[in-house]
Order: C-alpha cells, then sequence, then structure tokens
C-alpha cells in the first residue's frame, strides 16, 4: 500500500500537484492498520513538504522590481503621486505576499511625501550662467543664463530683459533636472528624496556631499531605502 502510494506521490510531485500529493497520504493513513506499516508516512510528508517550499520558493515575486518601477517613475516624473500609482499597480500586477509589502509601504510612505515637500520650497534664483543648458524632455536643449526654482517648475530667460518662460519638473529630462537642484544647494526640503534619488541613479559621487546634510534621525531610514533599491 505503502509502496504504491510513494509511486503515485513521486507521480503527483513531478505534476506539481502538491494538494493532491497530500491527499493520497492522508487516503493511505486512514486505511493503514499496522502501525510498522505507518514509517513511510514522515518520508513521504517530507518530501511533500519540500516540494511546497520549492515551488512557493519558485513562485514567490521579488519586491526589488516592484520598487525599481515605481522610483524609475519617480525619476522620469518628478512626481510622487504619479510613483505612488505605478508601484502600488506593480505591486498587484505581481502579487506580492503581505509580508513584502511592509516593504513597499515604507517607499510608498516616502514617496507620497514628496509632493507637498516639494511645494514648500522657497524661490531659488541660480546665479547667471551664460552657457547653462536645460535638456528638455522632449523640447531639447534650451539656453538657459537665468533660472529661478520655483516650487514645481523652472522659470528661464536668456537675459533680465527677456520674457520668462517656465518649464514644469517633469518636462526636463531626469539627468538635466538633478543637474539643476544640485546647482541650487539642493534645497532642504527635499534633500532626503534627491539623496535617494542620487543613489539609485548611479550618481553617488553627487550623493555624497548630502549625507553630512541629512537629519540624523531619518539617515538610517534613507540609508535602508537606498539599499532597497539597489536591489
Amino acid at each position: 500500500m505503502w509502496a504504491q502510494a510513494r509511486a503515485d506521490v513521486l507521480t503527483l510531485l513531478a505534476e506539481d500537484r502538491i494538494a493532491q500529493a497530500d491527499d493520497v497520504i492522508d487516503g493511505v493513513v486512514s486505511r493503514a492498520l499496522l502501525p510498522c506499516t505507518r514509517d513511510l508516512e514522515p518520508l513521504l510528508r517530507a518530501e511533500v513538504k519540500q516540494a511546497r517550499e520549492t515551488a512557493a520558493a519558485i513562485r514567490t515575486p521579488e519586491v526589488g522590481p516592484v520598487v525599481q518601477e515605481g522610483w524609475s517613475a519617480f525619476n522620469r516624473t518628478f512626481s510622487g503621486r504619479e510613483a505612488c500609482v505605478v508601484m502600488r499597480d506593480a505591486a498587484l500586477r505581481d502579487g506580492l505576499p503581505e509580508s513584502s509589502m511592509v516593504q513597499i509601504d515604507r517607499h510608498l510612505a516616502f514617496l507620497g511625501s514628496f509632493d507637498q515637500l516639494l511645494l514648500k520650497i522657497p524661490a531659488i534664483e541660480l546665479p547667471r550662467k551664460r552657457d547653462r543648458i536645460i535638456e528638455g524632455s522632449r523640447s531639447g536643449d534650451i539656453s538657459a543664463p537665468h533660472v529661478t526654482i520655483e516650487k514645481d517648475r523652472v522659470s528661464y530667460r536668456e537675459s533680465p530683459q527677456q520674457v520668462g518662460r517656465y518649464l514644469l519638473w517633469k518636462e526636463i529630462a531626469p539627468g538635466s533636472r538633478l543637474d539643476l537642484l544640485l546647482e541650487a544647494g539642493p534645497p532642504q526640503g527635499i534633500l532626503e528624496h534627491l539623496t535617494v534619488l542620487l543613489e539609485w541613479a548611479g550618481r553617488k559621487s553627487d550623493a555624497m556631499p548630502l549625507w553630512s546634510r541629512i537629519d540624523p534621525k531619518t539617515t538610517d531610514l534613507v540609508r535602508q531605502l537606498v539599499e532597497e533599491t539597489q536591489d
């Protein structure tokens, strides 16, 4: 009886029918009368358990790609809200387990705070720089000797007499956007977000000086976020 059960169990496990393999063992246990014939039960249970753990390891979605999608969206749009939408959708699409959502929630809370912080930063007028170029995400290179950072946008002009124009942050190419913010300081209110973004973008040398300006109370959190964006 147990010999046949083992053959059936191995066949079912090979077909990834783990629940049915458990049912076979349960059925044999209910019919086996001699204690000595029960020695094979723990062996078969162990094989089923190993198969279940292996299947779970294969099927468990990874958190890293979901985090990457969210930060890629943030880098592209410079919008915490839009980044959160992308990250939530990716987590649902990949079916992340509840245990993984703890990490996702940490990034959602961090990114979700960005938009309001951005609106609170004071206007920053950059020193005149004759050869300054802003790279538009769609408009190409723009000559911008005179630049003022104003919350969700960047105003620019070629001369003090010229009527100013502006680009929203999302209309500026990611690298050029970071260059402008680094030239501006960057603002303390969004310092932590910029540090993580620079690290994520591989601009570690630019991020390095910013670490000393981060509030010691939040340094550990920022480091944790950086580590999780590197997975």
